[in-house]
Formats: structure tokens, sequence, C-alpha cells
């Protein structure tokens, strides 16, 4: 098991944990992540009262300089799953 897969599972594992006590978690990670397929996060985003949405970073203010040293907003599509109504 990859370093990567163990520490998502941790992560998981305390979301449904904070879920169990009546708590909050927030997952963000890069919307083409090969990780929203995996039948563990797919049973957790099919939980109830969980819900994911898709947006770009540049909604957060995020920036960066392209090639030509002109600074512009970041269209990373980044995925966020959470259970906060």
């Amino acid at each position: 098991m990859t370093e990567g897969k163990v520490l998502l599972g941790c992560s998981l594992g305390v979301y449904a944990w904070q879920m169990r006590r009546g708590r909050y978690f927030v997952h963000e990670h890069p919307a083409s992540a090969s990780s929203w397929a995996l039948p563990e996060v797919n049973e957790l985003r099919c939980a109830d009262g969980v819900s994911t949405v898709v947006c770009d970073a540049c909604v957060f203010g995020m920036k960066a300089m392209d090639p030509n040293g002109m600074e512009g907003p970041v269209l990373k599509p980044t995925r966020w799953m959470n259970n906060a109504p």
C-alpha cells in the first residue's frame, strides 16, 4: 500500500469519526485526482449529509505567475467534500 493511500485512509477514518460525533469535516483535492474514484472515498461521498462541489482555486483568490511573469487567477478545478449544512 502506498504512503498516500495510507494517509487517505487515515483521513477518511477521521472524517467518519467526526461524523459519528456530530462534527464537521472538509476534504479538498484536485477534481481530476484518481482518489475520488476509490471505493472508500465513494462510500463516504454517498453518506447521508455529505456533499461535494467543484470550483476553481481562483474563487478563493489563488494567483500565480505565468511564464511571461504576468500574475493571474489559477484555474485549477478542485473538488471539496464536506458534511457541513
